[in-house]
């Protein structure tokens, strides 16, 4: 895991995002590298299109979202995404975890967790399959769905 990087954050502002004036502007400092894929596996629709839209606004191109482990290795095969946001529970079947680690054998793709619920068991599980990858609480908030991306894809800022 990279020095600095959170294990687990939380969003203190439930899932609202800036009016949309603000979400032209939100787009970070950095150079984030908008032109990667990105592929968010999200079985509750609401929250995956909240992600899609907050990863749009922030300025990435492509993103494609997939409700089940399934249809994430499928759309995973067709796009090769350099970026993968993961929920942890899918629902019934195979968990956001091992369908993380599967599509990250064939893809070489920077990861992040999200969940409704984080403890120690779960931070051990990600650490197994996918180490060291970070995990956003849910309800996510804009501004630290972008934070993190910078972090997850641009390394920690430096002191």
């Amino acid at each position: 895991m990279q020095q600095g990087m959170p294990l687990l954050i939380q969003s203190d502002d439930a899932g609202r995002r800036p009016p949309p004036a603000a979400r032209r502007r939100a787009g970070p400092p950095g150079a984030l590298p908008l032109e990667l894929p990105v592929l968010v596996v999200e079985d509750e629709a609401l929250i995956a299109w909240m992600l899609h839209d907050m990863l749009e606004a922030m300025g990435f191109a492509d993103v494609r979202v997939a409700r089940d482990a399934n249809e994430a290795l499928a759309l995973a095969t067709e796009s090769h995404p350099g970026l993968l946001i993961c929920d942890i529970n899918l629902g019934p079947g195979e968990d956001g975890v091992s369908a993380a680690a599967r599509i990250r054998a064939r893809e070489h793709a920077a990861v992040l967790f999200i969940t409704g619920y984080a403890g120690a068991e779960i931070r051990l599980q990600i650490d197994q399959a996918v180490a060291g990858a970070p995990l956003l609480r849910k309800p996510i908030e804009f501004h630290t769905l972008a934070d993190c991306l910078r972090e997850v894809l641009l390394g920690p800022k430096p002191n």
